[in-house]
């Protein structure tokens, strides 16, 4: 055998193992899911299982709630996105000026609600939360800006900024070490430059840094985007997507039709229709990660 030969077979060998968990962990579950898709699939009938095609989607997208699950699929992603990539630029951008020796603590405490599981995240938030015991309801009581006290996961008028909030708070870590990252690559002489010119802190915020940040901001918002259309535990630890479906969206519908309705199949297409919905989004995120030369 040459030596290419040899060189492409130990090539081949070494992406073996990628190749078997590729196939075993994503693309046979896939293959699954959409063939369950497929079949009207129920637990608490034995006999069921039979291929119905496309009729499950077709329900799905007919049935009244529809528009319903999905405005609020789209309605938490954005606000979720759109206020942890603000929330986590500012911090970055206010941590990366030179603090002293205290600067290393502050970077660390901004960390926390990354660290910190979901599941004791939730529990803490809900009891902030609360109806009768919450401290917000308190501490806005005190401040006379409520007389009696506001249900905010139980009420349609605060329940989305309710999970906004905490949800935001959970992920903004992860925009600000990305951000934080990328502005350490601005060099320095920019930045004095613009200063010796007299130019403001905005405005080299936006000229110098801004421009740099970008493209670590299109990549950040893109997987953050896929991360929460996709968001199971944050919703249904909070509130299990009631009242009622208040707040449903299709993470928790999915789960829902599918272990506690025992209704597979139907569970299975608005899985595959989750997955339709959010390929484009992971395409792109894929695409600009190539072209910015991150691998």
């Amino acid at each position: 055998m040459s030596l290419a030969k040899r060189r492409g077979a130990i090539g081949v060998s070494l992406l073996v193992p990628a190749a078997i968990m590729l196939v075993v962990f994503i693309i046979y579950p896939l293959y699954a899911g959409i063939n369950l898709s497929l079949t009207d699939r129920y637990l608490l009938k034995p006999d069921s299982g039979k291929f119905i095609g496309l009729e499950n989607y077709i329900t799905f997208v007919h049935s009244h709630e529809f528009a319903f699950y999905l405005r609020n699929t789209f309605n938490w992603t954005f606000w979720s996105v759109f206020g942890a990539v603000i929330l986590g630029t500012f911090l970055a951008v206010q941590l990366n000026k030179p603090l002293g020796a205290v600067r290393p603590f502050y970077r660390s405490l901004v960390l926390i609600p990354w660290i910190m599981p979901i599941t004791a995240t939730s529990i803490i938030w809900r009891w902030i939360y609360d109806g009768q015991w919450g401290i917000l309801n308190y501490v806005l009581t005190r401040l006379h800006l409520i007389n009696v006290y506001i249900p905010f996961l139980g009420q349609k008028l605060f329940i989305w900024p309710s999970l906004v909030v905490f949800f935001v708070w959970k992920v903004y870590p992860f925009v600000y070490v990305m951000v934080l990252s990328a502005l350490q690559t601005v060099p320095t002489e920019l930045n004095d430059s613009a200063v010796v010119d007299g130019a403001s802190k905005i405005k080299i915020f936006w000229r110098i840094n801004f421009p740099i940040l970008v493209p670590t901001l299109v990549i950040v918002t893109l997987l953050l985007a896929v991360w929460t259309f996709n968001e199971f535990a944050a919703i249904w630890l909070m509130t299990q997507a009631g009242p009622g479906e208040m707040s449903m969206t299709l993470s928790p519908l999915v789960y829902q039709i599918t272990f506690l309705f025992y209704r597979v199949g139907f569970g299975a297409s608005i899985g595959v229709f989750m997955v339709v919905i959010a390929l484009p989004f992971a395409v792109l995120y894929v695409w600009r990660v190539r072209r910015e030369g991150l691998f």
